[in-house]
């Protein structure tokens, strides 16, 4: 087994199912590109790091709560990620 399988296994996320059925959600009904669920994908891992670490189940996550874990993590990281990629987020919950 290759050492990068070994670490996402390591790595995996209780939330790891609910992710694993997202994506291909996001190809096959919503019609996203390759590229798309990629970079959802890596905008998601962390967020579920995050809800983890504050024991907040998927149940409660709202778009108040979205935007305060990327506002908060773009002012501690200073990525400058962009607004309009917050609401594309919260859009995308909404309609989920």
């Amino acid at each position: 087994m290759a050492k990068s399988t070994l670490v996402e296994q390591a790595e995996q996320l209780p939330y790891d199912n609910h992710l694993q059925e997202f994506l291909p959600f996001l190809k096959q009904e919503r019609g996203f590109a390759d590229v798309t669920i990629v970079n959802r994908q890596r905008s998601l891992k962390p967020f579920l790091t995050w809800l983890v670490g504050r024991c907040i189940p998927l149940s409660a996550v709202s778009p108040v709560l979205i935007t305060k874990y990327f506002t908060g993590a773009v002012a501690a990281s200073g990525s400058g990620l962009a607004s309009r990629s917050i609401y594309s987020l919260n859009c995308e919950r909404r309609s989920a």
